[in-house]
Order: C-alpha cells, then structure tokens, then sequence
C-alpha cells in the first residue's frame, strides 16, 4: 500500500467517527451552543460545516486539487468569528457539501505518489518546520479527530452514550 493509501484510509476511520458521534445528534438541536467555564462551544451543525471546510483546505487546497466553491466556506473557517448555526445552510446541504469534498478529496489522494507527498504545499501552510503535502494529509487526520471528539463531548452533553 501506498503511503497516501494508508493516510488516506486513516482519514477516511476518522471521518466515520465523526459521523457516528453526529448521527447520534440528529434528534438533538443541532444547532444549539453549550457554554464550558464560560466558553462558548461550538454546534453540531457547524462543526459539520467545518469538517467540510477543513477537508477542502487541508487536502484539495493545500495539496493542489480541484477548488469546489462554497459560498459559507467562510463563515467556518479557521480564525472566522464565531458564527450563529443558524446562518448556515440546512444540514441537508452541509451535509451533501461533506461528501462531495470527500468524495473529491479521496479521488485526488488515492493515487498520489510518495514523492508528490514530499513537495511543499501549494498555500504555504506550515506546522513548525514541515510544510510538505504529507503533512498536509496527517493534519488533516489530526484536524477531523478533534472535531470527532468534540461531537463526542456534545453527546455527552446531550446524554447521549457514545459506546
């Protein structure tokens, strides 16, 4: 197996993770905020748009594939403001948005070489030293982990078991 085979792979358990803990919210309000100390957390709606986003930047952006316009993009994105769920488009929407760039991203990953992992992204993103496209696809894996996490916790607070 080829090393974007095998990151890819990873990704693709993690992104299922995120589902799983999302499926568990959809009778929840999904577009309700919890506040921890004060903080204010983010919702299940937009931590899904944000996966989308997330996947578009760190794969298809960084690593030079197909741009896919999405107007909300922005109001997601990392350093955005806090945006209220309900700006966003209906979950239906973000969510077919989720799979399109999923979609996209696996077909652009999946036959990439080892050498193409190790050129320098295309956004010039970098984490400490490594600016590699390699990179790029393992942040991404740790970047969607979070965010699974964090659905988790919302079941928590929703009294929803997670195991």
């Amino acid at each position: 197996m080829s090393t974007a085979t095998i990151l890819l792979d990873t990704f693709n358990e993690t992104r299922s993770l995120s589902h799983h803990y999302f499926n568990k919210l959809k009778d929840t309000d999904i577009n309700k905020t919890f506040d921890a100390n004060g903080v204010p957390l983010n919702s299940a709606k937009w931590i899904m748009a944000h996966l989308a986003w997330g996947e578009h930047f760190l794969i298809l952006e960084a690593m030079g594939g197909e741009k896919i316009p999405v107007e909300w993009f922005s109001k997601v994105a990392f350093g955005s403001p806090m945006t209220d769920p309900s700006s966003l488009p209906d979950i239906e929407e973000i969510l077919s948005t989720l799979k399109t760039v999923h979609e996209t991203a696996n077909n652009f990953v999946r036959p990439l070489t080892d050498e193409f992992l190790e050129e320098k992204n295309v956004s010039g993103l970098r984490f400490g030293p490594n600016e590699s496209k390699r990179y790029m696809l393992m942040h991404a894996i740790r970047h969607e982990g979070t965010h699974a996490g964090h659905l988790g916790w919302l079941c928590k607070i929703n009294g929803i078991k997670t195991s």
